[in-house]
């Protein structure tokens, strides 16, 4: 039907329902961390999230788009992970996240999803304790790949206010974790750390730099203060991996060694502490990350194994127990 007054655009949305209630289909839920934001500015972390399920099971490993329309009509396509790193809290929980950073005038902002099969896509089974954490899941993989593609309007967020020139600082870290701490054959102590790499902005884009701190007091980490006591992490203490930052998302593996100079000088038990943070092209640093334990106890005597002490008690036995024989004396050993 034609408007006299002009032509009129018509939006259609189809929603499909399936035949066999015991097999639902990958069903797909929006939702913003608010819908209306009053100033948009460093401090602002609006985040999209989408679920998919499949009935009571979770989809892991889609590819999750968001399309985001600013007020001015520029097109910001936002990747949403289910990782548990930046905007995501849980790992494969099916719920995918995302930072949206563009922010350029004020006035409504419309979303629009597109999420996919990826290849790897798998159900997952929830469960969640009453608390809220995550409990343990038990991996349901078909024997087929779970093929879908899902559309969703999710509707509009409001911004009264943007801060000119907004440039936002990288994500900081909160998985960094030690996952070895050891001493080697002379006796040199080895750690390393695994992390998520963040974004250059937020979790978006790739960082320029970053500096691993060490220090023996894990309350001068806490209070930020860098006066004494810190240790940092360079090139020449890496053994395995770099200080090349990654591309945000990407598991981060860095080995180094600790210099005998800046730890304690006896053998007694210690523990060094770790963070990371980050920077951008633009200069701008992260927060610090988590802090991260090494524990490190009371040293081997060096070029003693525990084979060779084995070994010698052996020796041992067969020298005494020989000599037993030999004499017949009575001896309890």
């Amino acid at each position: 039907r034609t408007n006299p007054s002009g032509d009129t655009s018509v939006s259609v949305t189809a929603v499909s329902e399936p035949k066999d209630p015991n097999h639902p289909p990958v069903r797909i839920r929006t939702f913003f961390s608010t819908i209306d934001i009053p100033h948009a500015q460093v401090s602002t972390q609006f985040k999209i999230f989408v679920e998919l399920k499949k009935g009571e099971l979770v989809v892991r490993e889609a590819h999750v788009v968001a399309s985001v329309t600013t007020p001015d009509g520029k097109l910001v396509q936002v990747r949403l992970k289910d990782n548990g790193a930046g905007a995501d809290l849980i790992e494969q929980d099916g719920i995918y996240s995302g930072f949206f950073i563009g922010f350029s005038i004020e006035g409504r902002y419309s979303v629009e999803i597109q999420a996919h099969s990826d290849g790897g896509t798998t159900l997952i089974t929830a469960n969640h304790s009453p608390g809220g954490s995550s409990g343990p899941r038990r991996a349901r993989r078909s024997a087929e790949p779970v093929p879908f593609e899902r559309y969703d309007n999710a509707g509009v967020f409001s911004v009264a206010k943007v801060d000119p020139g907004l440039v936002y600082p990288p994500a900081s870290i909160r998985d960094l974790r030690v996952q070895q701490a050891l001493y080697m054959e002379n006796n040199t102590r080895a750690v390393t750390l695994m992390w998520t790499s963040p974004g250059a902005h937020l979790d978006e884009g790739t960082c320029t730099n970053l500096t691993i701190l060490a220090s023996r007091e894990r309350r001068s980490l806490q209070t930020q203060d860098t006066s004494d006591g810190f240790y940092t992490i360079t090139n020449s203490d890496i053994v395995n991996g770099t200080l090349q930052p990654l591309e945000s998302g990407k598991p981060q593996e860095v080995t180094f060694l600790i210099p005998d100079a800046w730890l304690p000088q006896n053998n007694s038990a210690h523990d060094v502490y770790f963070v990371v943070r980050t920077s951008n092209a633009d200069g701008i640093s992260s927060k610090r990350s988590n802090i991260a334990t090494a524990n490190f106890f009371v040293e081997q005597e060096p070029n003693v194994s525990k084979g060779e002490t084995l070994s010698a008690s052996r020796t041992l036995f067969c020298l005494v127990s020989a000599f037993v024989l030999w004499f017949g004396f009575s001896v309890v050993l």
